[in-house]
């Protein structure tokens, strides 16, 4: 079991450490996982300072990070797989196809006879959904080399048909967004947990709304009730919420339901009981720009309501909130989504003495257990 930490230095940089690997010798319960957490995190003496515990959804590791009574954040990358996965598995039609996606020897020499480039097959993995993606992405790239292939070793049978083509590339529309959104939250020297509530959301609505050529997929149906149920309640997490709260990228425009009011409250509340001792100063306004990238179809409906946001500020939000930092800070413009929210902080910190202490403590968390599982 290996431990990594992610904190903010002074400097505002994200930095990261492995703790320690350590060999589990007994049972992997619940019980004794968290108590091999707990003496890591006392042995470094941080037992009081852990912000959240971000592990996989394994039974026992979520069980754990309860015991120990540290806030848990879900890996998101491992729910994404849950849910892509779960959204296959429950479509018969997407189990079969995934048998038909066969290799062969001969596939190399065909490539070269038709003047491609040799590219092997990809095989998925069980525990990487998107390995499914790419493994159909090289299918339908080498359709023909693979047929041609299957056709030479009298394996016509296990040719996949144009029918079966055309489905793949409308399954590789709708699973893409997942892809990206997987790829985007992965990165291990970028701020991603305030991005979890958004893209979610954003999973959600353009799965929902994705194109009519898909409307009819079985799996689409799977992929909308998988996501609502993993995702049903995510802005009611107070971690999540205040880490968005205070990415200056994307603030309360990030969510959709109930989760901004109950976040903001919470982010009040944690403010009002720091201590008020430095003087608060003047405030620079940035005007946020739309980021054009492979990642602007999870962000559409988010970059709209920055666009609409951007002529006319929420001026009640200085007279309605409960202290006058929250009042200027979300006053304020969105910087641009492709901006770097630490680099901001660390500008505009001293403008806001207590909620950048608060920033710092909630902007450090991982949205993955990625880090830790690299090192396997």
């Amino acid at each position: 079991m290996t431990v990594t930490c992610h904190f903010i230095d002074g400097s505002w940089q994200l930095e990261n450490c492995v703790l320690e690997t350590s060999h589990l010798r007994v049972a992997h319960t619940a019980e004794n996982i968290a108590a091999e957490l707990k003496r890591i995190a006392q042995e470094w003496n941080i037992s009081e300072k852990v912000v959240a515990l971000v592990t996989d959804n394994a039974a026992n590791a979520v069980a754990a990070a309860r015991l120990t009574g540290w806030k848990h954040i879900p890996c998101f990358a491992h729910t994404l797989n849950l849910i892509v996965k779960g959204a296959l598995e429950a479509d018969p039609g997407m189990v079969a196809l995934k048998k038909n996606c066969k290799a062969s020897d001969k596939l190399r020499e065909i490539q070269r006879q038709l003047g491609l480039t040799d590219k092997k097959l990809i095989q998925d993995v069980d525990t990487r959904w998107n390995s499914t993606f790419y493994m159909f992405e090289r299918i339908v790239e080498q359709h023909d080399p693979v047929t041609t292939t299957l056709c030479l070793q009298s394996k016509g049978e296990m040719c996949l048909s144009n029918e079966d083509i055309e489905l793949i590339k409308k399954v590789l529309d709708l699973l893409r967004p997942f892809e990206v959104a997987t790829v985007e939250m992965s990165a291990e020297k970028f701020v991603s947990v305030s991005k979890i509530i958004p893209i979610a959301r954003s999973l959600q609505l353009v799965t929902v709304g994705s194109s009519t050529t898909a409307t009819t997929l079985p799996l689409k149906q799977e992929l909308v009730a998988q996501i609502q149920h993993r995702f049903a309640n995510i802005e009611a997490n107070q971690t999540l919420a205040k880490s968005t709260l205070l990415d200056p990228r994307l603030k309360k425009l990030a969510f959709r339901n109930n989760g901004q009011r109950q976040g903001l409250q919470s982010l009040v509340n944690e403010l009002t009981s720091l201590p008020n001792n430095v003087q608060e100063e003047s405030v620079v306004t940035v005007a946020p720009t739309t980021a054009n990238s492979d990642s602007d179809v999870l962000w559409k409906e988010f970059d709209s309501k920055v666009a609409d946001s951007v002529n006319h500020l929420n001026t009640r939000d200085r007279s309605a909130d409960a202290m006058p930092e929250t009042g200027l800070y979300f006053g304020e413009k969105l910087i641009p989504r492709d901006s770097e929210p630490l680099k901001w902080w660390h500008e505009h910190g001293k403008n806001y003495p207590k909620m950048s202490k608060l920033a710092r403590k909630y902007l450090c968390a991982t949205a993955t257990s990625v880090p830790s599982e690299h090192l396997f």
